[in-house]
């Protein structure tokens, strides 16, 4: 069952003395999206939560990393195929997103040449790492199913990954780039779960917005082959479909004034 159980001090992967802070954003992502300027980033680049303001003055900032929740050992050395795995991932979203968006899926055939299937569980085992650790974080059980599949196992239980791409952010950063007054973007959602009668969780999830390109996740131990009869192929298919969603037209961001852009970006909050 997945539970509230607090485990400070103790590496949620292994079991060791948790002495390693994992990024909350991939400190690439984090220099490739704000800049890089000695280790320091754009003045104007900070951090909201919770409606207030946090500057951010480079990509190791503290206020852009997790509490001791892994060992150095799993931070580094186990999670490294994880992380260049992701990294060649965001690249190819990055490079090719007009292709992506117009075959609405996605092809991880094009993304790596070999091991296809082991470089989309490895792109799969990062957002599962960032995961736990927001679960380790917030004092949340993590299954040992999900343990063995980051080990290397191929087999994946009880999480869910889907994509999408919101054609709105695209078109609303395209409308900064225009006015100059800048375009990027990272964002997590909040965690959000439903508890059972006996308040055990029946299920996890949030989401992760990469500028236009949206990464949502799902925990729970109700995702199986046995409940859900295409999980198996979901997990061993080169290919991914993602969503591809719409709001309003792109016009409308091109031709709304500055308050009335101001006033729809409140509304999406």
């Amino acid at each position: 069952m997945i539970r509230i159980k607090k485990t400070d001090t103790i590496c949620w992967w292994c079991g060791s003395l948790a002495n390693s802070r994992e990024h909350k954003y991939k400190k690439t992502d984090v220099i490739n999206n704000f800049g890089k300027r000695s280790q320091s980033l754009n003045d104007k680049t900070v951090l909201v939560r919770d409606d207030k303001l946090y500057n951010i003055q480079g990509a190791n900032s503290d206020y852009l990393k997790f509490n001791n929740v892994l060992c150095q050992k799993c931070n580094n050395e186990k999670s490294q195929p994880a992380d260049q795995a992701y990294e060649t991932f965001i690249n190819y979203i990055n490079s090719n997103l007009s292709s992506i968006i117009e075959a609405e899926s996605l092809d991880f055939s094009k993304i790596f040449s070999d091991c296809i299937i082991k470089q989309k569980h490895n792109v799969f085992r990062y957002f599962i790492k960032n995961f736990c650790c927001r679960l380790a974080t917030n004092n949340i059980t993590i299954n040992p199913e999900l343990i063995r599949f980051l080990d290397g196992e191929n087999k994946l239980n009880y999480f869910f990954i889907k994509f999408e791409i919101s054609m709105d952010l695209l078109w609303f950063q395209e409308r900064l780039i225009r006015d100059n007054i800048g375009s990027r973007s990272l964002y997590f959602g909040p965690l959000s779960y439903k508890q059972n009668k006996n308040t055990n969780f029946e299920i996890v999830y949030s989401f992760f917005n990469y500028g236009c390109f949206r990464t949502y996740f799902y925990y729970s131990e109700s995702i199986t082959e046995k409940m859900i009869p295409s999980y198996d192929e979901y997990n061993l298919s080169e290919q991914m479909q993602l969503n591809i969603v719409t709001a309003l037209e792109k016009d409308n961001y091109e031709n709304l004034s500055d308050q009335e852009l101001i006033d729809l970006v409140n509304n999406w909050q």
